[in-house]
């Protein structure tokens, strides 16, 4: 990942981001406003800071994709895991899939993976812990932990 600095209009400094889609493979040009620079050396500081940040986390692009839709996409592929490099068998695919669709989608499978926030996870933990059995809970973490929702919009959250 590049980046550079450049100055719009008269103390309005921006960060320019160059950046691989990880899919096409094309370079793709972003732009981050730096509304507290108010010098070049200043916007070059915050500038080598988001750069910073932003190689060590995941790309996130800016697609429209809803969390349903992400589900389906995970399931249709086998339900490949970020830890375990063995093929997921039929029989837990099948039980990805209906904990992902009895628990999390009813409640967050509308939204955007750019919208999903933290606190609607925990509140959907908080919510299930009253219905359900704490190990199903964990299960359900486990499995949304898996389908790296967490990478596509970084999220981590533990199940307390």
């Amino acid at each position: 990942m590049r980046g550079h600095v450049r100055e719009r209009g008269k103390g309005n400094w921006y960060a320019v981001l160059s950046v691989r889609d990880p899919q096409t493979g094309k370079r793709k040009v972003r732009f981050h406003s730096l509304p507290d620079c108010k010098t070049k050396r200043d916007a070059q500081t915050a500038c080598a800071k988001l750069l910073t940040e932003t190689s060590s986390a995941p790309h996130i692009s800016t697609s429209k994709t809803t969390l349903r839709e992400w589900v389906e996409h995970w399931v249709s592929i086998g339900c490949p895991g970020s830890k375990r490099r063995k093929e997921v068998g039929q029989r837990s695919i099948e039980r990805y899939s209906e904990l992902l669709r009895c628990y999390v989608l009813p409640a967050l499978g509308d939204r955007p993976l750019q919208q999903l926030q933290p606190s609607e996870i925990d509140y959907l933990y908080t919510s299930l812990a009253n219905k359900i059995s704490l190990r199903t809970a964990h299960h359900v973490h486990i499995v949304l932990e898996q389908s790296q929702v967490h990478s596509r919009r970084v999220i981590v959250i533990k199940l307390s």
